[in-house]
C-alpha cells in the first residue's frame, strides 16, 4: 500500500522502493495507541532498490513506518510511510 492508505486490516507485506540501490539499516513502526516503537524485519539484507517487510502486524489506528538506509555514497537517508488501519467493527 502507498503512504496515506486507509486499510481494513494490516497488509500482509509492505514494499519500500528506491530509485537507486541502498542498504536498509532499520525499519520500525510507531502506532498511535501509545505502544512502544517496534522493529520490523525486512529483506533482502544486502543492497537493493526494493525491500519487503513481511507481516508488519499494524495496529488499528495511525501507524508510521520509519526507515533508515545508507546510500551508495555512505550518507544516511530516512523517511516514513503512514498507514491507517480501520478499527474492527462488531
Amino acid at each position: 500500500p502507498k503512504s496515506g492508505a486507509v486499510l481494513e486490516r494490516s497488509p500482509p507485506t509492505i514494499e519500500i522502493k528506491f530509485e537507486h540501490p541502498v542498504r536498509m539499516t532499520s525499519v520500525v513502526v510507531l502506532a498511535a495507541a501509545a505502544q512502544p516503537e517496534r522493529k520490523l524485519q525486512f529483506s533482502p539484507a544486502e543492497s537493493a532498490s526494493t525491500f519487503t517487510v513481511t507481516d508488519p502486524a499494524l495496529a488499528p489506528g495511525r501507524n508510521e513506518i520509519q526507515w533508515k538506509a545508507l546510500s551508495r555514497d555512505g550518507h544516511v537517508i530516512s523517511g516514513s510511510l503512514i498507514m491507517v488501519i480501520k478499527p474492527a467493527t462488531p
